[in-house]
């Protein structure tokens, strides 16, 4: 994901993954909400948020 994507991600996707979220696998969806589309939009925004630092400090070390 770009810069970008990584924003826009964070600052609507999950924001409203708190509200629910379906997880598409090869067995079928799983459909989470309340408490537990919660815990999942957290987990998400936090690996979001490592990306997004590990891509800024590539820029910043690519000149960019």
């Amino acid at each position: 994901m770009t810069r970008d994507e990584l924003g826009y991600a964070l600052s609507k996707q999950v924001p409203d993954m708190a509200r629910g979220v379906i997880l598409e696998t090869n067995y079928g969806e799983l459909t989470l909400t309340g408490r537990d589309a919660e815990r999942v939009a957290a987990l998400v925004r936090r690996l979001l948020e490592a990306r997004l630092r590990s891509a800024e400090r590539q820029a910043l070390g690519d000149g960019g």
